[in-house]
């Protein structure tokens, strides 16, 4: 993620947009970062037993802060199907892409 992200930043810095298969590869790169996240801390979540669902455990807090990134738009599972529309070649489907 923060190779794509590094790659965005020079080409922005550079004054061009980024093209739609880059920002397709960025937002895959987030997806996947995001994905791999929760998965890391629902394994903690999970080994923590009862315990991980009191508000006052720090588990708890990062369960909820990894599950809330999950559903934002720019990383959410949807950018795996929108992205990879992208690059087979056909239109994302989302204007806001």
């Amino acid at each position: 993620m923060f190779d794509e992200a590094e790659k965005l930043w020079a080409t922005v810095a550079a004054g061009d947009a980024p093209s739609l298969k880059q920002r397709a590869i960025a937002r895959l790169a987030a997806a996947q970062a995001a994905s791999a996240s929760a998965q890391a801390v629902d394994l903690i979540y999970n080994a923590a037993g009862g315990s991980a669902l009191y508000e006052n455990n720090p588990i708890e807090r990062c369960f909820r802060d990894v599950h809330a990134t999950t559903q934002h738009v720019g990383t959410s599972s949807a950018n795996f199907e929108l992205s990879g529309r992208v690059l087979l070649g056909l239109d994302p489907g989302t204007p806001r892409f």
